[in-house]
């Protein structure tokens, strides 16, 4: 039982880890800085780049890297509480998509 709830949690942080980096890395290899794909319609992909970080924080990067220290802490501490694998499973997306910045 164990084991499985340490699965409900670093299964999807590695999962959206390695979808997150790989449609990066797609974008940067297909589409040019600004061009979108499909370019009219109401939902598209666009290239951009953010000098900062989610919601526009700063981009100093001593600031950022103790962010995101903090965050990972507190996320690792506190899943261990939790019981249910569905909560485990949420803060490991959380964790996929916040900590590896």
């Amino acid at each position: 039982m164990r084991g499985s709830r340490e699965l409900a949690f670093f299964l999807p942080a590695i999962g959206v880890l390695v979808a997150d980096q790989l449609s990066k890395a797609w974008v940067r290899q297909n589409l040019a800085l600004g061009e979108s794909l499909p370019p009219d319609a109401p939902l598209r992909l666009t290239h951009i780049q953010n000098a900062g970080a989610v919601f526009g924080i700063t981009a100093n990067p001593v600031f950022l890297a103790l962010l995101n220290a903090a965050v990972l802490l507190f996320v690792l501490l506190y899943y261990r509480r939790l019981s249910s694998l569905a909560v485990r499973a949420g803060l490991g997306l959380v964790q996929g998509i916040w900590g590896w910045r």
